[in-house]
């Protein structure tokens, strides 16, 4: 699994073979095959056991910030941004070889999924929310999450020129803005949370 994500970080999915991490790993195909039915089921592993992880340090990093909307939101992308840079290989499969594998794209498709509703469930939460907000607030968690994804792989790529910390800093401002006006909160109240 770790050979299959140092090859898609390094040169894609083009050589995220079964032949080429195969040699790289020092195992036979044969071995290979015991072990997955197939190149997408290695895939699937690498990228559910990687979602299993960032996913849990983001919970803890919530649930460990000061109870402000700024410091739950600034924990929890810092903790996104942070597994990023520790693990930049799987991050750049995840964010720029994703649109080019039918099933890293299926894959990032439900860690979307999976991250979007972790959003809307803070924000209901820490702004608890009526019912008759919870459409918007979906709606808003999916938005949040979808140019985030599309800004991680601008940033991966080196389009964006920023620091971890102004990315954080980036993330967190815009995050806060759109959670505060779905809640219809001024400024000087959102610091009062």
């Amino acid at each position: 699994m770790a050979t299959a994500v140092e090859l898609l970080g390094a040169g894609g999915v083009q050589a995220a073979t079964v032949s080429q991490i195969s040699d790289r790993a020092g195992v036979s195909r044969p071995f290979f095959y015991e072990a997955f039915d197939d190149l997408d089921a290695l895939l699937r592993a690498v990228f559910e056991e990687a979602l299993a992880v960032v996913v849990a340090e983001v919970v803890t990093a919530v649930e460990q910030a000061p109870a402000t909307v700024r410091a739950k939101t600034h924990a929890a992308i810092s903790a996104f941004i942070r597994y990023g840079e520790a693990n930049p290989a799987i991050v750049r499969a995840a964010f720029v070889e994703a649109p080019y594998h039918p099933t890293i794209r299926a894959l990032m498709r439900q860690a979307r999924e999976t991250i979007a509703a972790l959003v809307f469930e803070q924000m209901r939460t820490f702004y608890r929310l009526g019912t008759e907000r919870e459409s918007r607030a979906r709606f808003a968690a999916h938005l949040l999450i979808a140019g985030s994804v599309d800004i991680m792989g601008s940033w991966i790529t080196g389009q964006l020129d920023l620091t971890p910390e102004e990315l954080i800093d980036y993330f967190t401002d815009h995050y806060v803005a759109v959670a505060d006006d779905l809640a219809d909160l001024t400024p000087t109240e959102h610091t009062t949370h």
